[in-house]
């Protein structure tokens, strides 16, 4: 997942820093360092590759062997590095890595799915079209279902290093729920241009949203996860005009008076209730939070939570929440009083099993 903070990766060809006669036989393939470098992207870090030239300057034949994989690679997928942040999901995907930008969601698949269905977690923006990066003017067909898009690949992969599926989106791509864990910001309205960092539960004065990458009188759409309450204020320290807001807004002209470049300090509320997501570590789809009571399968469904879906939950202090493995409230159960990050770990395992729950 992305890190808060600015970093880098240093990495060698074949595990030395300067010339080794000895390493010349250990050159890693390129499929490694293409990876390694997709990677520092889609946790928005720096790459640095070392190279090791002999005592008179000239490049080993090692070198040169990687150095022209990893160009052939880019020649044709450097669009998904060049000028994109980091992945909009708060974890990485089983089969690989992602990276953005305003328009587009690169999915780097290193593991290419045998059985011809991609499953890439939703996205709060409406797709355009999805296609594969070496081959742009083939759309491919795609349906979006318990939380996931899924798309239908060919056969074999494109290429062995990392081939990359673009998702083409209005705006900068958000996942369902805004991240799911908090509230981000843009520069521009329908969540184009620049980005704030994902800003958690709490109050920002002026100079705090600025170290959080939302300088001031920037602002212009934000994103807001199910059962969060954002209020705008005009001025630093939480005065002047304000705005309440409880769901994605993507034009802050819209608004009365109009809040647009006018977002100097704010106060961001997580959710009451309890929510369930569909991934493990909060990640993934989210349900509606839910206030204290009893919820059926049909109810939970209601609310965004299907039928043997959530495999983590977050509980505010001082509520408790009972699982069910069956509809009213019957079957296999456990009793939960803290967030809950993998349903897994319980005993027995209750990932993917909820089908009713008691909020109490």
């Amino acid at each position: 997942a992305p890190l808060s903070r600015s970093w880098e990766l240093c990495a060698t060809m074949n595990g030395a820093w300067g010339y080794t006669a000895s390493s010349e036989s250990s050159y890693r393939s390129v499929p490694s360092v293409v990876q390694e470098l997709v990677t520092a992207v889609s946790r928005e870090g720096n790459y640095l590759l070392n190279i090791g030239p002999k005592g008179d300057g000239t490049m080993t034949a090692g070198s040169q062997t990687l150095l022209s994989g990893i160009g052939t690679w880019m020649n044709t997928y450097s669009n998904s590095i060049y000028g994109t942040t980091r992945s909009p999901y708060s974890s990485d995907p089983s089969w690989g890595r992602c990276t953005k930008k305003s328009g587009f969601l690169f999915a780097h698949v290193f593991t290419w799915p045998s059985s011809g269905q991609l499953q890439i977690p939703q996205l709060n923006n409406t797709i355009s079209r999805i296609y594969l990066l070496n081959n742009t003017g083939v759309s491919l067909s795609y349906t979006i279902s318990g939380g996931n898009i899924n798309v239908t690949v060919p056969a074999s992969a494109p290429n062995a290093s990392d081939s990359v599926v673009v998702v083409e989106v209005s705006g900068l791509p958000v996942a369902t729920g805004g991240g799911a864990s908090g509230v981000t910001f843009y520069q521009d309205t329908s969540y184009g241009g620049a980005s704030s960092q994902l800003l958690a539960a709490g109050n920002y004065t002026t100079a705090q949203l600025a170290a959080k990458g939302m300088p001031d009188n920037w602002a212009s759409s934000v994103r807001i996860p199910v059962g969060w309450t954002v209020v705008l204020y005009a001025n630093d320290n939480l005065t002047g005009a304000s705005w309440t807001r409880t769901s994605d807004t993507p034009d802050f002209t819209t608004l009365s008076p109009t809040a647009n470049d006018l977002v100097s300090s704010c106060s961001i509320q997580a959710p009451a209730g309890v929510v369930f997501y569909q991934n493990t570590s909060y990640s993934g789809a989210a349900g509606q939070a839910l206030p204290v009571g009893t919820y059926t399968l049909s109810q939970l469904a209601a609310r965004g939570v299907p039928n043997d879906w959530a495999s983590s939950v977050k509980i505010p202090s001082g509520r408790t929440v009972i699982m069910y493995s069956d509809d009213n409230f019957s079957g296999n159960s456990w009793t939960r009083t803290s967030d809950t990050p993998d349903f897994t770990t319980l005993s027995p395992n209750a990932n993917d099993q909820m089908s009713s729950c008691k909020v109490q």
